[in-house]
């Protein structure tokens, strides 16, 4: 029975009103952490591509360096796949604390908001610095943005990629597809919570250790040998998620097993994959087919699968501990990676013309985009429309707040109507 309330109503409809009368488990401490470590490692990597000689982006660096795309691949393979099963694992919580209803209002003000102002304030800077590197303007912002709001201006005759000419989601495109695949979730989850389901996602995971591996990475083996997008391996990766977060027997073979052999095979393989890269793909400028495409795909879908499962592993035996410092970050790093990538941007077309010089740029770029980056969070959230248009943690909000959620709720649905249909169609 659900409630007192769906007691007059059918089923199917109760469900999208009541909460489900569903036990949860505890809540996972280590990914909490692996949230942290994952949004963090996005400013690491983005300032990164400010030097990398080989990989495109807004901006670049006097500065580059191939030897430092080898550094990246450390963690260029895994950082977004980390990111979508941690939010599967979330979305499995969250669908099954709340009712339908109430979750996907909560979620589409959570990630669509931030992505609205994100699109409006955060990213025009970038498109900024970009034609300003390009040669393309030579304008004050003002007048930048002025011509920015103007959706047929000649201006940007030349950078025509958005969702609405001109206008684009750049880093943000993590909070679209993430909504997107939401309304996939809420669709797909009769099926993905059946019974059956769980029973055979249980017995898969009760295999020996590297059947389980070998059952685990077949769906993105399947997706690199037919090079499907990044938005595809996301919805793979949402959806192990989702499936694995109720698991225990998993999380407790993750903590009590082997780690030496995950963790030998992980290096190796990152090794065989910097020698691909550095012997095959940038000698053929990344044009590569046949055998030669085949193979590199392969070694980088091991690369990321492999570290994905080792760093599960460590993370379910180090990062058990519910700090105030994992509090302090865990409120923190939605709105840094809002804005972190436009600081980035910012400071290195600022700093250029100083010539610091390969090694003091990018770590002054790095403390400077930290420290700029938690100072507007701490002036933002003091703004109670800036706290939501930026994804501050609803904790923060007074008690009292969800009185108004119904008129809120009608609000940002009418702010949000462009958008979503623009998403949607």
């Amino acid at each position: 029975m659900l409630t007192s309330t769906a007691s007059y109503i059918p089923t199917w409809l109760a469900l999208l009103i009541a909460p489900k009368p569903i036990v949860m488990p505890e809540r996972n401490i280590a990914l909490d952490w692996l949230r942290v470590i994952a949004f963090g490692l996005l400013i690491l990597f983005h300032t990164g591509m400010l030097y990398s000689a080989n990989w495109g982006f807004h901006i670049k660096s006097q500065y580059q360096s191939s030897a430092l795309e080898s550094l990246m691949l450390l963690i260029e393979p895994w950082r977004m796949g980390l990111l979508w099963i941690v939010s599967g694992v979330a979305t499995r919580y969250l669908l099954n604390k709340d009712s339908i209803f109430h979750f996907l209002t909560q979620r589409t003000n959570r990630l669509l908001l931030p992505l609205l102002f994100g699109i409006l304030v955060a990213v025009p800077p970038q498109l900024f610095y970009e034609m300003g590197f390009n040669g393309d303007i030579n304008v004050s912002y003002i007048d930048f943005y002025l011509a920015f709001l103007d959706i047929d201006h000649p201006m940007f005759a030349n950078y025509q990629a958005g969702i609405w000419p001109h206008i684009d989601v750049n880093h943000l495109w993590y909070l679209r597809e993430l909504w997107l695949f939401t309304l996939g979730i809420v669709i797909l989850s009769p099926l993905l919570n059946h019974r059956i389901t769980q029973t055979i996602v249980t017995k898969l995971l009760e295999q020996r250790s590297e059947v389980a591996f070998i059952l685990l990475y077949m769906p993105f083996l399947l997706a690199e040998i037919l090079d499907t997008t990044r938005e595809t391996r996301g919805f793979i990766f949402l959806l192990y998620g989702y499936l694995i977060a109720w698991q225990p027997a998993l999380w407790q073979r993750l903590r009590s097993c082997n780690t030496r052999p995950i963790v030998c095979a992980s290096i190796l393989c990152y090794l065989i994959l910097i020698s691909s890269y550095n012997l095959i793909w940038l000698p053929n400028k990344g044009e590569l087919s046949g055998g030669y495409g085949l193979m590199t795909n392969l070694i980088y879908s091991l690369d990321y699968c492999l570290w994905l499962v080792m760093i599960l592993v460590l993370a379910s035996r180090l990062l058990t501990q519910n700090t105030p410092l994992l509090s302090y970050l865990n409120q923190r790093v939605f709105p840094a990676y809002i804005l972190h990538q436009t600081i980035i941007i910012t400071l290195g077309f600022e700093v250029a013309p100083l010539e610091l010089g390969p090694i003091i740029e990018p770590i002054f770029v790095i403390l400077l985009t930290l420290l700029i980056t938690l100072i507007l969070i701490e002036m933002i959230k003091r703004v109670p429309i800036l706290r939501d248009m930026i994804g501050i943690n609803a904790q923060q909000r007074p008690k009292n707040s969800k009185q108004r959620l119904p008129v809120k709720t009608v609000m940002t649905s009418l702010i949000l109507l462009p958008l979503i249909l623009e998403i949607l169609v």
